[in-house]
């Protein structure tokens, strides 16, 4: 799919372009999306008509004012969730005057309330998080609507993830690229996203279990956590098991009390000690996206190779002529390469520590002669 905007100078504007073989693939995988940076709300409609597959799509990024809007505008129906990381950058900024041992507490302390599984813990968490940060810190919880944020509270399914930092991988992998010209630029993600695709698919035929190895590892994981608790059979679906604290697993609902097995559509260590103890398969009990067979499904179709050479194509009128962009004059200094900030993230000016004054350079790269 792709969609080709012009000004009414006929001038390029913008462009959006879709893999038939990503379109394919998406099908196969969990319904979050990452974004980041500033999207357009016609850019979100073309979005919208090469995802939309009929399931309910969760959003996953910073506070950015035009990205919240477009989402909620062009993709009402669907959550939308704070970016974890972004979330807590902004909290540092209340934290003036605060030594770092304190700061790192209040952090680790706002984290464990988006994680906390239950609207109970989550409660009990929070207001020990508004007591111990003091007015600016219940200032900047006022500003969060607890469905956007956290855990207990979220609306949607988005598999345990919080972050948005996966765009933030893609952006370093292209990073390169995105100096290029237009055409380059979509040439060279195109040639990546193929041989990326290429290397999954391959290496995913030498998988043999029924789920990917990662999800194997977690299993793993969760046998040594369990194997020392207690656990006892109240029906063929009915499980309590005893830890600290002691929880119930409902098999058929795919439910434990403690919250996780609904969040993560994975097994938590509870259910996983109660399937054992039920003789369950494991393997019947997670979500069909952390499948080998998914994984393959979703790398099973190619982006085809273009080639350069072409046959001769006939010139029409100047009707149908791009444009290249408009060039507004570009402004001092290199142009920019990092991600644009969410709201409340402030960018920090550099003060020379030999001149005083607020610019580009510091004390080691100051020129400015001095008056004594």
């Amino acid at each position: 799919m792709c969609v080709l905007e012009r000004h009414d100078s006929e001038h390029f504007k913008r462009m959006f372009l879709g893999f038939a073989a990503c379109k394919y693939g998406f099908t196969f995988c969990r319904p979050i999306l990452f974004v980041d940076g500033t999207f357009l709300k016609s850019t979100h409609k073309q979005l919208k008509d090469f995802l939309e597959d009929g399931r309910v799509l969760v959003f996953v990024s910073d506070r950015h004012d035009g990205l919240l809007q477009a989402v909620k505008q062009i993709f009402p129906s669907s959550p939308h969730s704070h970016c974890l990381v972004h979330l807590k950058e902004n909290l540092k900024k209340r934290f003036g005057g605060l030594d770092n041992s304190k700061k790192k507490y209040l952090v680790n302390l706002f984290n464990l309330c988006a994680y906390a599984p239950t609207v109970r813990e989550f409660e009990k968490l929070l207001n020990k998080l508004k007591k111990e940060g003091g007015v600016k810190v219940a200032a900047f919880l006022d500003t969060l609507d607890n469905q956007h944020w956290c855990h207990a509270y979220f609306p949607g399914k988005r598999y345990g993830e919080l972050s948005s930092n996966l765009v933030e991988c893609f952006n370093n992998w292209i990073k390169k690229e995105r100096s290029l010209t237009i055409t380059l630029l979509f040439d060279k993600i195109r040639l990546k996203i193929m041989e990326q695709m290429s290397a999954r698919r391959s290496a995913s035929m030498k998988w043999k279990g029924v789920i990917c190895p990662i999800m194997e590892k977690k299993f793993k994981g969760l046998f040594n956590v369990s194997k020392t608790w207690a656990i006892s059979r109240s029906s063929d679906d009915l499980y309590e098991v005893r830890c600290d604290p002691s929880v119930s697993v409902n098999i058929s609902s795919r439910s434990c009390s403690c919250g996780e097995w609904q969040i993560n559509s994975f097994p938590c260590a509870h259910a996983f000690c109660a399937l054992k103890r039920g003789g369950k398969n494991l393997n019947d009990y997670v979500d069909h996206y952390y499948s080998v067979d998914a994984f393959h499904n979703t790398y099973s179709k190619s982006i085809n190779p273009v080639p350069t050479i072409w046959k001769d194509v006939s010139v029409g009128s100047d009707a149908n002529v791009l444009l290249p962009p408009l060039c507004n004059k570009r402004p001092p200094g290199r142009p920019r390469t990092e991600r644009i900030p969410s709201t409340g993230v402030k960018s920090r000016k550099i003060t020379c520590g030999r001149c005083g004054q607020v610019g580009r350079h510091n004390r080691a790269r100051c020129k400015e002669s001095l008056q004594h």
